[in-house]
Formats: C-alpha cells, sequence, structure tokens
C-alpha cells in the first residue's frame, strides 16, 4: 500500500454515513466566435463547445457505477519524488481528473448581527433604525475606537461630534454591548471550524496535491490536521464533502 492507499481500483466509503465520493459529468458549454471569409468577404459566425471540467460529488451509497472508483498514484515524478495523487476512473478527451481541495468553496463561521427590530422605540421608525444600523456599520471602526476612551473622558471627547454622531454612537453600544460574546452561525452542522469543499482537477496542472490515508482518516500531505468529511448544511441538510479540522464527525474512512 502506497501512502495508505491499496492498489488497484477502489471505492472510498464513509465509515459513518455510507456516503462515497464520485465524479460527475460537467457537461459541455456552447458558444458563437466572429468568422471572415477572406475570399468573399462575407462575414459569419462559428458555433464551438466546450467539454467542462468534471464534478466531484458524493452519492448516498455506492451503485456500482465507474465515476465511484478511484485509484492511487505513487509514480515517482522527474524529481523523483512519488506524486501521490488520487485519480478518479474516468477519464475525457482533455484530461485524467484528480481529487482537489476547492478553495472557492468555502463554509466559514459568520458572526451574528443584532436584531435590529430589538432597537425600535415603542411608536418608533424602523427605517430610522435601519438607517442608523447602515452609518454605524461604515464607521464601525471609528465607534470602536471611541469606545477605547476612558469612561470619565468620554462625555468631553463625544463632545466634539455633531448630535448625529453622539446618538449613533450611543446606539452602536447598546447594539455591540463591549462584554458581550460574539455569536456565530455555522454552515456546517456540527462544524465549528472552517472547511472548504472538493473539486475534480486536470492532473496536468499545477498545484496538484497529494494525499495520504491513515488510521481511516483521509488528508492531504503535510496537512494532518485536516480531514476528509461528511458535513451536513445547516439550512438543507444537503450531505457534502469537505476538508476540516479533526475532532468533527464522520470522518473516518475505508476502502471498497
Amino acid at each position: 500500500m502506497a501512502n495508505g492507499f491499496p492498489e488497484g481500483n477502489f471505492r472510498l466509503i464513509n465509515k459513518d454515513t455510507g456516503h462515497c465520493l464520485a465524479s460527475f459529468y460537467g457537461g459541455q458549454s456552447y458558444g458563437q466566435q466572429d468568422a471572415y471569409d477572406r475570399l468573399t468577404g462575407e462575414k459569419g459566425s462559428i458555433t464551438y463547445s466546450h467539454t467542462n471540467d468534471r464534478v466531484f460529488g458524493i452519492r448516498s451509497k455506492p451503485q456500482g457505477e465507474d465515476i465511484e472508483l478511484w485509484w492511487f498514484d505513487s509514480s515517482k515524478d522527474s524529481w523523483g519524488t512519488p506524486k501521490n495523487y488520487l485519480y478518479n476512473l474516468i477519464t475525457d478527451i482533455r484530461s485524467r481528473w484528480v481529487l482537489q481541495p476547492n478553495s472557492a468553496q468555502s463554509y466559514s463561521p459568520s458572526p451574528i448581527g443584532p436584531k435590529l427590530e430589538d432597537f425600535v422605540t415603542p411608536g418608533g421608525n424602523f427605517m430610522e433604525v435601519y438607517s442608523a444600523y447602515q452609518r454605524i456599520e461604515n464607521r464601525r471602526y471609528d465607534f470602536e475606537e471611541m469606545r477605547n476612551v476612558p469612561e470619565k473622558y468620554q462625555k468631553q471627547y463625544l463632545s466634539r461630534f455633531d448630535e448625529q454622531t453622539r446618538k449613533d454612537y450611543e446606539l452602536f453600544v447598546k447594539m455591540y454591548p463591549a462584554d458581550a460574546p460574539q455569536k456565530f452561525s455555522y454552515p456546517l452542522k456540527d462544524i465549528t471550524e472552517p472547511a472548504v469543499g472538493l473539486r475534480m482537477f486536470g492532473a496536468g496542472r499545477e498545484g496538484v496535491k497529494s494525499w495520504r490515508y491513515e488510521d481511516g482518516f483521509i488528508y492531504v500531505s503535510g496537512d494532518w490536521y485536516t480531514v476528509l468529511t461528511i458535513a451536513y448544511k445547516t439550512d438543507s441538510d444537503e450531505a457534502v464533502a469537505v476538508l476540516t479540522k479533526r475532532g468533527a464527525p464522520n470522518q473516518q474512512w475505508k476502502f471498497s
């Protein structure tokens, strides 16, 4: 076994959920480009098609198709270094395809802002509060600096600003109490660390990653802490495969 992966073709199946990794057909794109006949002077257009990259995905369980099959390439490059690429069995006229992290598909916790309706006084106008909120966000750095002024100098310091700014600052203090813990929303259930998706990547491109299988975990060589994981989106329960820190559920894999 090379870097923990078996020889020959195999499926990658999550031990906890049963999902398997797969590479799907990405379809074709069509377009037109201008054309010019030098003999007749006639102008026109030529229709062309382009084969898209294959698309990485997962299946809830294996279905016995070749798109679910992978193989591990431990051959050496021109420098004598093992490639350790993880190939899908399916190729097309353009390339062979390897598994690759997809930094463009990120899942990161985001801070939860205040509920503006909580700051509308009885009989007040929500739009006025919303406008104030926009002004506050535009000057968030300035207001944080104001908050750092010692309390005994606050009144004197704030007198330098116009009445609207002082009112906005008062609302800012209510919306963002200095001692309140920051709350976050998490795009993936049971995962509090940032995560990135995966993609199919042309094997001839620069930057292809090598992989390792160890103790049931799959990770990019050199990044032991970040492992392949099946996660569920918070807003839809859709299952996705991601790379995230160890300690989350569904991080153990087997070969079939």
